[in-house]
């Protein structure tokens, strides 16, 4: 068993606390971690709940909604200065299995990976596959999660170049090589641009399929407006490719024609309720992207994506 304390887990809230109850209720059953509540300026009450119903839980408050990756680094950086020789990132809309963390920590120990995800299932459907494992498809740029045989529980050892923010763990080695998350990306694809900085790094990853926990997909996006979704997407999609793939404009422009051209005509063409506004939204990624405004979306797409059908 490692050392208590030796394993921080990070789990980054921003007014949802129902959801970080239950991760945090699920924690309390995990031996050897200390546990990092890192709030993003919620105005529901979640850090005074929180101090109120978890006093073992140590609490970073940013003050302001950072972002998932400026959040989350917040709690890395807490974690590694006070010494944490493994830190984890754990979504708060999930839930663990109570014996979830020393199989990702035997699989580093023992065969040398530089980061380990568990298998995670749907909270929703206990025995259908949500992550495990994943791919690049250079021709568009795409990341996106391996198709698991028969789409049930997976077993054994399934190396990945990529992984999933949702649940990661490394050693503090990989960490401090790799560094932190690119703040740049604000929200999505930051989380398969520091696993594949990891692999090319030479740190070897895979999903430790012993190791399972829950994931209530896309809670982020229930409490406010989903649209703003779609812009991370695809104004970070094409920054990854950028930073990572082949030096062909091609890519970016199949990458275009994929998730901005193809669905907003198709959303066009069947009349889809906010159709207008969500092609609008899709250009304004496209936007940005061409005029490098990263990190949270800029105004004139918030303004879309608040704007009424």
């Amino acid at each position: 068993m490692t050392a208590r304390g030796a394993v921080a887990v990070v789990v980054l809230n921003w007014n949802g606390w129902d959801d970080t109850r239950e991760c945090l209720e699920s924690l309390r059953e995990v031996n050897g971690c200390r546990v990092l509540l890192v709030d993003n300026g919620s105005t529901d009450g979640s850090v005074e709940r929180a101090r109120s119903e978890f006093p073992e839980v140590e609490i970073v408050e940013n003050g302001a909604n950072l972002g998932f990756t400026e959040g989350n680094n917040r709690g890395i950086e807490r974690a590694l200065a006070d010494g944490a020789g493994y830190v984890m990132l754990l979504n708060n809309d999930t839930i663990v299995d109570r014996g979830f963390l020393e199989p990702m920590l035997d699989a580093l120990e023992r065969d040398g990976l530089g980061f380990a995800s568990p298998q995670i299932l749907y909270a929703d459907e206990r025995n259908a596959v949500w992550f495990c494992g994943g791919e690049i498809d250079w021709r568009t740029g795409w990341a996106y999660h391996r198709k698991p045989d028969g789409g049930g529980p997976q077993r054994g050892l399934v190396p990945t170049v990529i992984a999933t923010g949702c649940c990661l763990l490394a050693p503090r080695a990989t960490w401090e090589q790799v560094g932190l998350l690119d703040q740049r990306f604000f929200l999505f694809w930051e989380d398969a641009d520091w696993t594949l900085r990891a692999t090319r790094s030479g740190h070897r990853g895979a999903v430790v399929t012993e190791s399972r926990i829950w994931h209530k997909v896309s809670r982020s996006f229930a409490r406010g407006e989903p649209t703003l979704g779609t812009f991370y997407f695809v104004r970070n999609g094409l920054l990854f490719g950028r930073k990572h793939g082949p030096r062909d404009p091609s890519v970016a422009l199949r990458f275009v024609w994929a998730w901005v051209v193809r669905p907003s005509l198709r959303d066009a063409i069947d009349r889809e309720p906010g159709w207008l506004r969500m092609g609008l939204l899709r250009a304004s990624a496209v936007l940005a992207y061409l005029t490098r405004s990263f990190g949270a979306a800029p105004g004139y797409a918030v303004r879309i994506a608040a704007r009424r059908r």
